[in-house]
């Protein structure tokens, strides 16, 4: 699924032999310095925005845009005769450097035990990434903003559909978002996938309905305690708002899924034989448990981990998994979670303050809120809904996807295929594509970031061709 690689699983450091200068002021430091670290074989970029109240008390916040994090607080910050210190104490890290010139500063960032030399540069403006596919105005088409009720939660969700602007009916695409809260653009790295995907769309004569999550900007609801089964009532009611648009052809409106997304659109066709299409976007066809299981094997392995140190990564995961599932408690899942864990460690032979650090890591990592929309995702099995399904299907994967593997991703919807007899399919491995359709080298989520396109081409054009072959008029 949508893995958000989090900042306290980066290892990096400090080396001891800075001397600092004398004849900087505090003043120079304040705004934004930009660094770049090698992480796992790839650059990862970290701002630190630098500040000072009303008593001249320094203040940082820390961006990885690379990781679609910004303003993460940072605790106290100090700088005296050229050094510069600046904890982080969320991320059990902290950060030392000396300034060499006023806009440059050697040093390094020290977490878990582990260091890697960072070296920083003043910026003169507002860092951006670039995002050369994100639209921009004048559009050919009509945008609206709109609103649907999910009537069995009992809550308002919040979208943007667009149109082309002749008259006439048109097939109609829902964007469902993957894992994790997200906007109707399906905003990650800094990037805007589904915002890329309805203008393409749109521009081609099919209109693109994509919404906020619920309990995410407009739309109403929650994060908390909600499962999939929960979102295919969202998704649900957008079909339903789109079949009351008499712009819209009522038999060709689809689901287009990403990730969990591409769970949640089976869910419904299951229940519901008014979609008209299915468009699996990296959407698994595997059991959540045996997913997750083969997820976090690829990305130990391309980053180099020891066979050993993977073999007893999968053990503990199984073991936690099995306790997600069994034990409907959260805060006891929780509880006992945490205690097989530690004793894991122990048994590892680690002293008490590696304990401690792995094991705080772990809590803030697998928070009990957690729980419940896990629970419903290792145990189930997509192939209960994918074969009742009659509508047409179009499966893409990338080759490259270290979130949800293409190989076995593949063949798990074929064999659930050939067993329903639906005869209307298409699975496509799309080479060098990783989870979220960009060109890559490697696939690694810590790469997404860093990667200026943000849905290609390619698969845009399967998209649109595949659609306009069944649907367009």
């Amino acid at each position: 699924m949508k893995t958000k690689v989090l900042l306290f699983m980066l290892a990096i450091g400090l080396s001891a032999n800075l001397i600092g200068q004398s004849n900087f002021e505090q003043k120079e430091i304040i705004g934004s310095w930009l660094g770049k670290l090698k992480v796992q074989n790839v650059e990862l970029r970290l701002i630190f925005n630098l500040s000072e109240n009303e008593n001249g008390v320094l203040k940082a916040t820390m961006d990885s845009p690379d990781q679609g994090a910004k303003g993460i607080p940072m605790g106290e910050v100090s700088f005296d005769t050229g050094e510069l210190k600046i904890d982080a104490p969320s991320i059990l890290g902290y950060y030392l450097g000396v300034m060499i010139l006023r806009d440059s500063m050697t040093g390094t960032w020290n977490q878990n035990g582990q260091s890697f030399d960072l070296s920083l540069k003043k910026q003169k403006e507002e860092f951006s990434m670039k995002r050369p596919q994100e639209p921009n105005a004048p559009f050919p088409y009509l945008i609206e903003d709109v609103k649907f009720i999910n009537e069995k939660a009992g809550h308002t969700l919040a979208g943007t559909l667009t149109i082309p602007k002749a008259e006439g009916q048109y097939p109609a695409v829902i964007l469902i978002s993957g894992s994790g809260a997200q906007n109707r653009n399906e905003e990650v790295f800094g990037h805007k996938p589904f915002m890329v995907i309805a203008d393409y769309l749109t521009r081609n004569g099919i209109a693109v309905l994509r919404y906020d999550d619920q309990g995410v900007d407009e739309s109403g609801g929650s994060q908390l305690n909600t499962t999939s089964l929960d979102y295919s009532y969202d998704a649900e009611a957008a079909l339903k708002f789109l079949q009351s648009d008499n712009r819209i052809e009522t038999n060709a409106i689809g689901f287009a899924g990403h990730s969990e997304g591409g769970l949640i659109a089976p869910i419904v066709a299951a229940r519901n034989n008014a979609v008209g299409f299915f468009i699996s976007l990296a959407g698994p066809a595997i059991v959540g448990s045996e997913l997750l299981m083969l997820q976090t094997k690829a990305l130990a392995t391309i980053t180099g981990t020891d066979v050993e140190e993977i073999n007893q990564s999968q053990k503990i995961n199984a073991a936690i998994f099995d306790i997600i599932i069994n034990e409907g408690d959260n805060e006891k899942v929780f509880q006992k979670a945490s205690d097989y864990f530690k004793k894991s460690l122990e048994s590892e032979g680690k002293d008490s303050n590696e304990i401690e650090q792995e094991l705080s890591v772990f809590k803030k990592s697998f928070p009990a809120v957690a729980y419940t929309w896990m629970r419903y995702f290792l145990k189930t099995n997509p192939a209960e809904f994918l074969e009742k399904m009659t509508c047409p299907i179009l499966v893409l994967n990338g080759d490259k996807d270290l979130q949800v593997l293409s190989g076995e991703n593949l063949k798990a919807y074929e064999r659930i295929f050939k067993k329903s007899g639906l005869e209307d399919y298409q699975l496509i491995e799309m080479k060098n594509h990783n989870h979220l359709f960009q060109h890559c080298q490697t696939g690694l989520p810590l790469e997404y970031g860093n990667i200026e396109e943000t849905f290609s081409l390619e698969a845009l054009e399967l998209l649109q061709d595949w659609i306009k072959v069944r649907f367009a008029r």
